[in-house]
């Protein structure tokens, strides 16, 4: 059961299941495999009509009440199991966040919640809530009070930062997720050297070492040097903020 008290402990509890942990800079596509009933799906230039179009063939129809667009990653998930769609195009560094992030999602948004539903309705609702067949009138009721949605789900992994607050909420919890798989503060901390004087000298040093020991994409570097930086005490000085403005 995929029940866990923090975000910590999805990470943890994903390695458990691999047996191991990936050297650094990680992929996860090997032990995604290893671990989870989770597909990856590579296709160039991805939009949401591709998604669709490829599900379709499979005959697996779903309609994303969404207008088309261009997507970095796509998560649809049923029946305990999942497909993640990436962009085939992209850069090495790139296809790695996504697929962390789409991970991230499939792990708390998906399991964890189907997790708490079997937990809280009972495993002979299983066929129900993976839409094998229609609930019972109790059933109905069971699931009103205990809050648990029942549906396919899919997550769009948009080109663009911009949303609604609540989904960026959503979003921001599965990229701390997905850097968390790539590049744990802890490790990555515990790793570093000496740092030079100065916030930009710093930022600078954290941020090469975040692209290349990593892997991670070099937009997504500066803002984690930025984030850790800070977390430690190591930010931009009063001098050096005011400077900046």
């Amino acid at each position: 059961m995929w029940l866990y008290p923090s975000e910590e402990g999805v990470v943890g509890r994903f390695w458990d299941l691999c047996g191991e942990m990936e050297p650094f800079p990680r992929s996860l596509e090997r032990y995604v495999a290893l671990a989870l009933p989770l597909t990856i799906v590579k296709l160039p230039r991805l939009r949401i009509t591709d998604v669709q179009d490829w599900l379709a063939r499979r005959g697996a129809p779903v309609p994303f009440g969404c207008s088309d667009r261009q997507l970095r990653g796509c998560l649809v998930a049923h029946g305990g199991e999942g497909l993640i769609f990436a962009d085939g195009a992209d850069s090495p560094a790139e296809l790695r966040f996504t697929i962390a992030h789409e991970l991230a999602h499939f792990l708390i948004d998906y399991l964890h919640p189907r997790s708490l539903a079997l937990r809280a309705l009972g495993s002979s609702v299983k066929d129900v809530i993976d839409g094998l067949r229609a609930p019972t009138p109790s059933e109905k009721l069971q699931a009103l009070f205990a809050s648990k949605a029942i549906n396919i789900h899919v997550n769009l992994m948009e080109r663009s930062g911009e949303g609604e607050t609540d989904v960026l909420a959503i979003e921001n919890r599965a990229d701390r997720v997905g850097l968390a798989l790539l590049a744990p503060a802890p490790i990555v901390l515990s790793r570093l050297g000496p740092l030079p004087q100065g916030f930009t000298n710093r930022h600078d040093a954290l941020t090469s070492e975040l692209f290349q020991q990593y892997g991670l994409p070099l937009w997504l570097a500066r803002d984690y040097a930025r984030a850790l930086l800070v977390e430690i005490g190591l930010g931009p000085s009063w001098v050096e903020g005011i400077k900046k403005t």
